[in-house]
Parts: structure tokens; sequence; C-alpha cells
């Protein structure tokens, strides 16, 4: 089961069943389904039924760390009709080894049984396998702490384009009797299907910085050994039914062997890829390997990508991966990127894989909001997370139910735990040497404690590219007529971003709004133009390329919100003359009614500012003529 990572997360959970009218007595068994995006519904029922027939009193905690697919959420949430099964909500991702911690915390039972989504209870005894059962556990316990028991596969691969993930497991299974398990009973340890006495995992739990996929098993199990707790095997298997296609699953592995490396020699000798990279380091070996590797990588893939792949280049592959992480590439992320969207299914490949493919990346933590998208975007956004995810490139999927853009930002600035924070949007394409210019510039920024790093960025319109305007200046005159501080070319100190009050509740000209406001508050703050970035592609479907009478009455209420924050002279002329700008606009497109609406807001707001310039602006404008914001720019110098 895949789950995505965020630290400093909390939970909304519901009440204790002590808490609940007519719950009975206390139940000897608590059975833990940590889930992410999983479907539970056929394995919780089978599971009630089975303790009914076994007369065991038991309780169900379904732990859902945040999934983000709407049916299953639904179809799991409506579990919690059924006596004695609770669903606990983490309102932000929480990681593998956390969800079940706080599974375990909240459970009640004397006992308890920790069972991934993807299992399948026994559905008739098999030859040479016991049929599940929750009494034979309870029988176990009466000599150990902690039960393990088994798990195995069905006898035909049930989806053939995960024959990879198939053939490993089938392998695998040759050795998971509780015969073979108990000779080195440490090591053979799996959370899959786990039964154990409450007081002693609480005293343990998993290491909760294993966020990812990998190895949070295996660290329980030595930890197990270091208290010396007893622990058997037993043949109480269940059916892991939850296969991956080749693609996702050796993503995956990719994903584990950076855990690993991460562990930096806590596994104490139990990963057959470690002891095997030491073997070649004693002799080395591992620098030839690594190039090997690095040459043959392409044709290893192929090879594990196809219908009929090799568990020996599986094994091969495996090892070559381990000794090419850089132990120095990891660390604390400098910076998160947040992007927000809403019905992007034609714009979101191209926009993340712009962003996974940049070159000299850092350490990055990426938060994809979904803003109610009824079209494939979200499966589109789970799809590139399954593929790209690494230890040093964290992807947390969210959403966000309040309409608006400002709103999916917002949620992700209450994700953020590092100390720069971009957000890009999701119809535009990232500059591959962004990270190239950017990292030493992130570096200078984060030492002398910079609270706003300013950037200039390309603008695509109809298939040519021109450099967006700038004036490289923190005058806010500059901002309020030429919006050169945009979503893409700021980069906020996280903590400045939330001292200043985040992102206005605006529909429209949110990001001229933030950079206004942000200079109003005085940042410590540097430009960057050396170059400038990405490609902001402006179409019918973007804000960027709405005309101004679709929107006007939402841009009129903008410049009233910000017409309440400025004070100084210069700053309300300044403010003027926008105004005069988008009347003429409005005239440009034949809208009368409502160029005569910013009239009477102009009115409205300054009685006193009117001139002879305004209105020459307002017709310039109305006539197609371009440069208006130069003109009115200079004139907030020139007349007083």
């Amino acid at each position: 089961m895949k789950s995505e990572q965020l630290e400093h997360t909390t939970s909304k959970v519901t009440p204790l069943l002590s808490e609940k009218e007519g719950q009975g007595s206390m139940p000897i068994l608590s059975i833990l389904i940590p889930t992410y995006n999983y479907n539970v519904c056929s394995l919780v029922h089978d599971l009630i039924a089975l303790s009914q027939k076994e007369q065991i009193e038991v309780e169900i905690i379904i732990g859902d760390d945040a999934s983000t697919k709407a049916d299953c959420i639904q179809q799991n949430d409506a579990l919690e009709q059924l006596p004695n099964v609770r669903v606990l909500h983490n309102e932000h991702n929480l990681g593998r080894a956390e969800n079940r911690n706080q599974l375990a915390r909240e459970s009640r039972g004397e006992w308890i049984l920790f069972i991934d989504s993807d299992a399948q209870v026994t559905p008739e005894p098999l030859a040479r396998r016991s049929q599940f059962s929750l009494l034979l556990y309870l029988t176990a316990g009466e000599h150990s702490e902690v039960v393990c028991g088994g798990l195995y596969h069905p006898t035909t691969n049930p989806m053939p384009e995960a024959s990879l993930r198939y053939k490993y497991e089938r392998r695998a299974d040759q050795k998971r009797s509780a015969t073979f398990r108990s000779k080195t009973p440490y090591q053979h340890l799996t959370t899959f299907n786990i039964f154990m006495r409450r007081s002693t995992f609480l005293k343990i739990q998993f290491d909760k910085d294993c966020k990812e996929y990998g190895y949070e098993d295996a660290l329980f199990g030595v930890e197990l050994k270091k208290r010396h707790v007893s622990i058997s095997h037993i043949d109480n298997p269940l059916v892991h039914v939850g296969l991956e296609p080749n693609d996702i699953y050796l993503k995956k592995t990719e994903i584990a062997l950076h855990t690993l490396v991460s562990l930096q020699g806590k596994m104490q000798g139990l990963s057959h890829v470690e002891n095997a990279a030491h073997r070649l380091q004693q002799f080395h070996l591992a620098a030839i390997f690594k190039d090997s590797f690095r040459l043959f990588s392409p044709l290893l893939r192929k090879n594990l990508l196809g219908n009929n792949p090799s568990l020996f280049i599986f094994s091969l592959y495996k090892l070559g991966y381990y000794l090419n992480i850089e132990p120095t590439a990891l660390g604390g992320e400098p910076i998160t990127i947040v992007v927000p969207f809403h019905n992007r299914e034609s714009f979101l490949p191209l926009t993340l894989q712009s962003i996974a493919d940049t070159n000299n990346r850092p350490p990055l933590h990426l938060i994809l909001v979904d803003n109610q998208s009824t079209d494939k975007s979200v499966e589109i956004c789970e799809r590139f997370a399954e593929l790209n995810r690494e230890d040093d490139f964290k992807i947390t999927i969210t959403s966000e139910s309040t309409p608006g853009a400002y709103a999916a930002r917002n949620k992700g600035l209450a994700l953020c735990t590092t100390p720069y924070i971009y957000f890009f949007d999701s119809d535009d394409e990232f500059d591959s040497d962004f990270f190239t210019y950017l990292n030493p510039e992130l570096k200078k920024a984060e030492n002398e404690q910079l609270d706003l790093l300013a950037i200039t960025t390309r603008q695509n319109v109809g298939g040519k590219t021109m450099l967006r305007q700038y004036r490289e200046t923190s005058d806010v005159k500059a901002q309020i007529l030429i919006s050169h501080l945009n979503t893409v070319s700021m980069i906020f100190r996280t903590d400045f971003l939330r001292e200043i009050g985040g992102w206005a509740a605006l529909r429209v000209w949110d990001d001229w709004e933030l950079g206004l406001r942000a200079l109003l508050h005085h940042p410590r703050m540097q430009w960057f133009t050396k170059r400038p970035f990405h490609q902001i592609h402006v179409h019918p479907d973007s804000i960027t390329g709405a005309d101004a009478s679709s929107r006007f009455e939402r841009q009129l209420h903008v410049l009233r919100h910000v017409h309440q924050e400025l004070s100084a002279p210069a700053d309300l002329q300044a403010l003027y003359y926008r105004h005069c700008i988008l009347a003429g606009q409005l005239l440009q497109e034949k809208n009368k009614s409502a160029a005569q609406q910013c009239e009477q807001q102009i009115n409205q707001l300054f009685p006193q500012e009117k001139n002879l310039f305004g209105r020459l602006i307002k017709q310039y404008v109305s006539r197609g003529f371009r440069g208006a914001w130069k003109l009115a720019f200079y004139a907030t110098k020139i007349l007083k």
C-alpha cells in the first residue's frame, strides 16, 4: 500500500467507541487497517463475519491517510454504519509508519492486529494452507507478545501487466511458511498481517521517519530483537491481492532503496541489497558495478517493464540503483512548490513532468492541491506521484473544497514545512534550468533571511514567446501599474508569507494583490534578472488570457479591496490610473455598461484625484494602444 508523506500533521478523529452510547464492553482485539485510496469494504465485511463466527468481540479501525479518491472515501465511510467500526481521517498525510502508530494509539483492545488494505481473507482452506482465523491468533498470543501470520498470493496472475511484482512475490511465497520464517524470526516480520499485544507495540511503535514505501516493518523487527520481545510465526495467512503494474512497482522499489540509504546502517545486516553492496566495496568492485549500471540501465529497465521480466535482472537493477544513490543528496528540502489545479487534465502532464525533469533539482516537496476537479486531473497527479516520488522528491496530493486558486494555494501554504515556498500554475511549463541558476540564490536567501526573491518570466501568446514586463524595483506604484510580481515570479520565505496573511480571498488578481501587500510590508527583497524563466502559456482557458469584460466586477472588487490597503498619495494616484486603464479596456471591448460602472467606482474612491491625464489614459487604451502602464508610471513621478 502506498502512502504520501508530510510532517507535523494533525488528524480529524471519529470519537472513541467508549464515547458512543450503547457500544458495550471493551473489545479484546482491535483490527487496524491503514489505507490510502483503497476500498476496504469487502475486507471489513469478511472480518466482521469471521469475528461473529468465532464469537470474538472486536473493533475495526480504518486509518484513511488523506485519500484523494472520492469514491473510496465515500464507500469506506459508509462502513461506520456497522457496529464497532470506525474510520479515522487524517487531515494531512502522515506516512506509512505514523498512520499505523496513530491507529494503535486510538485502539482499545488488549491485542491489536495490523492488516494491510489490499489483503483478502482466505475464502476456503487450500492445500497446505490454513484458513485465516482470529481465534488462532489469540491462542498463539498466550505464548508470544508478537505473532506473524504470513501471506501468500493467488496461484495465477490476476493482472498480466503486474508480472514483475507477481513473479517476485510468488518466488518469495516459497519462503513464507511458518517453519521457514521461524528460523530467523525477527528478519521475516511484515506489517501486512501481524498480531501483537497493544502495550508492547506502544512502547516501540514504527519509526515515524519511514514515511515512504519500504523497511518500516524491518526496522520494527530490529527493535523487537533489541528489546528481547518474544515473537512467533504461525501459518495464519491472508491473500495479498494489491499488485501494481511493472512501472509503478519498479518506481516503488527505487523509493524503497532511497529509504534504505537514508536509514544509514539501521538495518544491521538485514538487507540483502545492502549486504551485497558492502561485499562489492570490500573487493573494490563497487565503482565498476556503478559505472556498468549507468551504461546498461536502459536495457535492464526494458526487460523489467516488459511482459516477461527476469528476477535475476531485477536483483542486478536493485543493487546498481542502490550503489548510485548519493547519500549527500539527502537532507531537508529548502523549498516547497505548490501547484493548485481545477480540471486541468489537458495541461497537467506537461506541467508536472517539466517540474520532475528540471536539472540540478534540490531536495524538493511538491504539493498538488485539487480544487474540486471533475475530470481526470486527480488521476493524472496520482499516476505522476507513483512514478516520480523519491526520497528527495516528496509529492503530496491533497484537496481544497473552497473554490478559488487563493484557497488552494493557502492549503499548500498550510502544509509547507520548508524555509521557502513557490507557487506554480497548473497550465504552465517549468524551466529545465531553473534550479541550476536558483540553487545558489536560495542558499544566499536563506543565509540572509530574505523575505522575497523575485524572478523574471517568459510569456507564450499564440506560440510566440516574449519577456514579461517588469521593473527591478520594490516601488509599490510599479506593482500597482505593471503587476510585475505575479504568481510565478515570487519566491517567499514561508514565515514571511504567513506573517502577512497568505493569499487574500479574491477570485481574480490575487497574485497582484499579494505582491502589492508584500511590498507594503517592506520585505528584505532581491531581484534575480540574469535570465527569464518558465513558459507562461496564455490561452482562452487561462486567467491571463481572459478579457476584462468577463470578470470586470471581480476586478472592481479587488481594486476596492486594495484601495483600503493604501495610504500614500502617490500610491493612491497609481491606483486611480489603474482604474482608468481598466475603464479603457472595457471601452475597447465595446462594453459601455461595464465602463460606466468603473467610472462610478472612480468617482466614489477618487473624488479629488481625477485629472486630465487620467482621462487621456482611458482614451489611449480604448483605442487599442499599448504601454499605458508606462505612461501612468511616469505620470506618478511627474504629476503631483
